[in-house]
């Protein structure tokens, strides 16, 4: 007869995640703390990593609306700011989720990005 697995408390979500950072707290959290990788000492990571998360599929929508770039009160084109911004959450998405050694279809990547983990240098 096998032994039930000890029940492990999942970490509540702190108050000031919102939203889509929210949600992926909330898909993650489970798995993370079931694996013994969300610990009290990963918190903090793990907040930002939620926290990058949200910021990126934020600006990444803002994009979706309103284009890669538009023109400036002086008729400049530019790029839009929030695409500077996905790129950069995007990018420190990737950074703290390698610090939980998440598969990269655990991190919404595409098809097309290499499989298996991305190590942490």
């Amino acid at each position: 007869m096998t032994k039930p697995k000890a029940k492990t408390n999942v970490p509540k979500c702190p108050n000031d995640i919102k939203g889509i950072a929210r949600k992926e707290w909330q898909r993650l959290a489970p798995t993370l703390t079931e694996k013994g990788l969300l610990g009290a000492e990963a918190l903090a990571t793990f907040e930002a990593y939620c926290t990058a998360y949200g910021r990126w599929k934020e600006a990444e929508a803002a994009v979706a609306k309103h284009g890669l770039i538009f023109k400036t009160k002086s008729n400049n084109v530019i790029q839009h700011p929030c695409l500077g911004i996905a790129n950069t959450a995007m990018k420190l998405c990737n950074r703290y989720a390698a610090v939980f050694m998440l598969p990269v279809k655990d991190r919404h990547a595409t098809p097309d990005d290499n499989e298996g983990l991305i190590p942490l240098e």
